[in-house]
């Protein structure tokens, strides 16, 4: 984890597999792992940056088309950590959310800090 950026992603392939995880900005990062549901990145991107569409009274809104996988919280500059998780085939992003302090309290993701990958079958 880097300010606005996720450096040296390795490609990762189907299966459970452990991370290590680095922090070497100076800012406070996290990571949650996004598998998309038939729509891209960007599209991703403009749902994070936007509140969820009106539900009409008495309706269910329909489920999103991302799904959490795994991730890990907040991690302060300097720290490290292992997180595990088992992927799928599918396109997927990985994303930070947290606002950061020396930008207005922008996220981080509407700084860049996220990075579409594909897990092959």
């Amino acid at each position: 984890l880097a300010d606005f950026a996720f450096d040296s992603v390795p490609a990762f392939t189907a299966g459970r597999t452990t991370l290590e995880v680095t922090n070497v900005g100076n800012e406070a990062h996290e990571f949650a792992i996004i598998r998309l549901k038939g729509i891209t990145a960007a599209q991703f991107m403009t749902m994070a940056a936007s509140p969820p569409p009106p539900v009409k009274p008495g309706t269910t809104p329909p489920p999103p088309p991302f799904e959490f996988v795994g991730g890990y919280q907040g991690i302060m500059p300097g720290q490290h950590g292992w997180t595990t998780v088992n992927f799928t085939p599918g396109d997927y992003v990985l994303v930070c959310f947290i606002p950061s302090p020396t930008h207005q309290g922008t996220p981080h993701v509407a700084l860049g800090m996220l990075k579409p990958f594909t897990i092959g079958s």
